[in-house]
């Protein structure tokens, strides 16, 4: 696990990617493909199932989307993405170490 992100609890978690055979070859092609991604606290339980969108199969292009993470919380969690293709071979990304921290511009509560 090499990569940590750092996320605002609150803010809306995009992510738009190319999905490539390798990291700068030829893109996948996503047709008949299935793409899940979730996010986990430290304990393994799930905080989010993220949106998945593919948006060009052929060009390997797709997006993930939690449109309100205000439910998330700060604290360390753990996100990945898993592709399962047509030939029902599943692989994942690596994991993706996420600091989710307090959020300090919002509305007041109103009394």
């Amino acid at each position: 696990m090499a990569l940590t992100l750092e996320h605002k609890r609150g803010d809306t978690f995009r992510f738009s990617a190319v999905l490539r055979e390798t990291k700068t070859g030829p893109a996948m092609d996503l047709t008949g493909w299935t793409i899940a991604s979730m996010v986990r606290d430290a304990d393994s339980v799930l905080i989010d199932t993220l949106t998945v969108t593919v948006t060009d199969a052929a060009a390997g292009e797709y997006s993930l989307l939690v449109e309100d993470t205000s439910a998330w919380p700060v604290g360390q969690a753990y996100w990945d993405i898993q592709y399962t293709d047509d030939g029902d071979v599943i692989r994942s990304t690596e994991t993706i170490r996420l600091n989710i921290i307090e959020d300090v511009t919002y509305p007041e509560p109103t009394p």
